[in-house]
């Protein structure tokens, strides 16, 4: 279902998958975030960050966008999520214009990176 703006007299839609994938290029330039999927499934490896995870709704004068992560094990996970939410809530008002955002994210997963030396247990 498209977004709706009306400005004035003219009527702009916006398609959910323009709206993710806004959204996606957002996720994937915040620090601390590995992947976006919902569990450690064979598509949540190969495929890091998958933006058919990304939920968006619509709701009267707002847009609703749920966001599965995987956050870097070792940081602070909260500060990574508040980064998140920041990046993604300037990203969409940059490109819509008045629309209010909200913005959930779920961690669904902490990964240590392969590049992360391991310590021995």
């Amino acid at each position: 279902m498209p977004d709706t703006i009306n400005q004035s007299e003219s009527q702009i839609d916006i398609s959910e998958s323009a709206i993710r994938a806004l959204v996606n290029s957002a996720v994937q330039s915040c620090y601390g975030i590995v992947g976006v999927g919902r569990t450690r499934t064979k598509w949540a490896v190969t495929r890091r960050f998958r933006a058919s995870a990304i939920e968006i709704r619509q709701r009267e004068e707002s847009v609703v966008v749920r966001i599965p992560v995987i956050v870097e094990y070792g940081l602070p996970v909260v500060a990574v999520a508040q980064n998140l939410v920041k990046s993604v809530t300037y990203q969409l008002q940059q490109a819509l214009g008045s629309i209010q955002p909200h913005i959930e994210v779920q961690v669904v997963e902490l990964r240590q990176s392969a590049s992360a030396p391991v310590s021995p247990a």
